[in-house]
């Protein structure tokens, strides 16, 4: 009897301990949790946005060609892609200005370049940070600097003659191409959504949202990622 009683209270002695210390491990964790859901708060109040400014432009396909020529749009942004597209790309994207298909949206930053001898503004300059290729390619057809790849036959109406007309616009660079359809391309219009006094935070923000689900090179990720681009 008397050692059937020590053993229970050795027992007893074992799952009071047992209890314990699973009760101590229970008050960690909680207190654990509790540090990590203060922390994450901490950090949300420290990551607050401001309401970006921003507005919209309207460019024709000439305007975007005068503009690209004169510096007025700019491809130097430290997070923009490379200029990647093959020339089937680029003859898809003339294809879509000829056949009235929507263009997606542009999206930049806009800047004053200031006179370095007078300090004064001398213009705007848009500083693309979605976009690059289209507006790439829309200059370089408009100065025939590559003809388009092969090509189902379009027909156009020709305002002049007041009728419809069908051409065969493979391999054709814009200059060869009828004056009609010349002036129906260059006055293709474009929206650009351009925003005012962006951070560099802010602009690798925006290129990481603009491009999600986009493959990018691991260059252009690298630059979207770095924290001390400057």
């Amino acid at each position: 009897m008397e050692n059937n009683t020590m053993m229970n209270n050795e027992v007893a002695a074992m799952n009071n301990a047992n209890e314990e210390k699973e009760n101590a491990m229970n008050n960690n964790v909680a207190m654990n949790n509790e540090t990590a859901n203060n922390t994450t708060e901490k950090e949300i109040k420290t990551m607050e946005r401001r309401v970006l400014e921003k507005a919209t432009i309207s460019w024709t396909a000439k305007n975007i060609s005068n503009m690209v020529k004169n510096g007025k749009i700019s491809f130097n942004n430290i997070v923009q892609r490379s200029y990647v597209w093959e020339r089937s790309r680029k003859t898809g994207l003339i294809e879509s200005m000829i056949l009235g298909y929507p263009v997606p949206v542009v999206f930049a930053k806009r800047g004053t370049e200031v006179d370095p001898e007078t300090g004064k503004e001398k213009k705007k300059v848009y500083d693309v940070l979605d976009g690059k290729q289209r507006l790439s390619t829309i200059k370089g057809f408009l100065n025939d600097e590559f003809a388009l790849s092969s090509l189902a036959p379009v027909v156009y109406h020709d305002e002049e003659k007041d009728e419809d007309v069908t051409i065969d616009i493979s391999e054709k660079k814009f200059s060869e191409l009828p004056e009609a359809l010349q002036d129906q391309i260059s006055n293709v219009g474009f929206t650009c959504i351009y925003f005012d006094n962006l951070t560099v935070s802010e602009e690798r923000e925006m290129f990481k949202r603009l491009n999600a689900g986009k493959p990018l090179s691991s260059k252009a990720k690298t630059l979207a990622s770095c924290k001390d681009i400057e």
